[in-house]
C-alpha cells in the first residue's frame, strides 16, 4: 500500500453516530502528502485520536504511538493494517485518555506530534503542553481542526511565538508547525506577546467610550442612514 492507495480507500473505524455505521474522517489531502514526504522509519512520532493517519505512520515504518481511548478504533486499525499489507510492528496503541497518558510519555523525546485528540478545553491546550516538551527542534506539530476555538486559540498563540514556525497553514482546518529553537511551555504571560495583546484587547474593551468618539460615531451613522434616503427624527438634549 502507498499514499494514493491509502487516500483511495481509507479505513472506515469511526462509528459517531453509534448506528453501526462506519465512517472514515482524516487531515486533508495536502497535509498527509506532507507527511508522506517528511516521515522516515527514523521519525518517532505520535498522535492524540486515530485514523487515516494511525495507517500513514504505520506506512512510513515510524516509531509510532498512537493514544486513543477507544479500543474498538485501534482494533480495526490493526485489522486494516493487517489485511493491506501494512506493519504494525513499530505502533504502540494507548487505549487511554490524553490527560491519563502523558506523565507516562511527557520524558519522550519526539520528532513528529499529532494533536487530533478531543478538542474540548482544556484537552487539547494540555495534550500539546505536554507533547512540546518532548519535541525536537526542527521537529513538526500539526494541530488539526483550527476551526474549532480551543485549537484556533493555539494556533493563534504559537504564530506569535519565535520557537514556533508555521510552515503551512493549508486551510482553515488544519496548521503544521515546526519548532525552530527551545520552547518554555511555563514562560510567564508577560513574555507571550499573544496573551499580552489580548490582555490589552479586554482591558481597552472595558474602558467606556469617550464623549468625542460617541458623538462622531452617532454623526456618521446619521450621515449612512440620510445617504441612503431615510429620514432621521432627532431629539435635541434638553437643558
Amino acid at each position: 500500500m502507498n499514499i494514493d492507495e491509502l487516500l483511495k480507500s481509507p479505513p472506515k473505524v469511526h462509528n459517531w453516530t453509534n448506528d453501526g455505521q462506519l465512517t472514515s474522517s482524516g487531515l486533508p489531502e495536502a497535509v498527509f502528502r506532507f507527511m508522506d514526504k517528511v516521515l522516515t522509519p527514523q521519525t518517532k512520532s505520535v498522535e492524540t485520536g486515530a485514523g487515516i493517519s494511525t495507517v500513514l505512520f504505520a506506512l512510513k515504518g515510524c516509531n509510532h504511538t498512537c493514544v486513543n481511548p477507544d479500543d474498538e478504533e485501534n482494533q480495526r486499525l490493526k485489522e486494516f493494517c493487517k489485511e493491506n499489507g501494512v506493519s504494525t510492528d513499530n505502533v504502540t496503541f494507548v487505549a487511554k485518555k490524553s490527560n491519563d497518558s502523558w506523565y507516562e510519555l511527557k520524558d519522550q523525546a519526539w520528532d513528529f506530534v499529532l494533536v487530533d485528540g478531543c478538542h474540548g478545553f482544556p484537552t487539547s491546550i494540555v495534550d500539546f503542553y505536554f507533547l512540546s516538551l518532548g519535541l525536537k527542534i526542527n521537529g513538526y506539530l500539526i494541530i488539526d481542526d483550527t476551526h474549532i476555538i480551543t485549537c484556533a486559540l493555539l494556533k493563534d498563540f504559537l504564530i506569535t511565538e519565535s520557537a514556533w514556525k508555521l510552515v503551512e497553514p493549508f486551510n482553515s482546518k488544519t496548521a503544521i508547525f515546526q519548532k525552530v529553537a527551545e520552547y518554555d511551555a511555563a514562560n510567564e504571560w508577560i513574555r507571550q506577546p499573544y496573551v499580552v495583546t489580548k490582555t490589552k484587547e479586554l482591558e481597552d474593551a472595558k474602558k467606556p467610550l469617550s464623549m468625542d468618539f460617541a458623538s462622531r460615531a452617532g454623526q456618521h451613522a446619521l450621515k449612512m442612514l440620510n445617504s441612503l434616503g431615510l429620514k432621521i427624527v432627532t431629539v435635541q438634549k434638553l437643558i
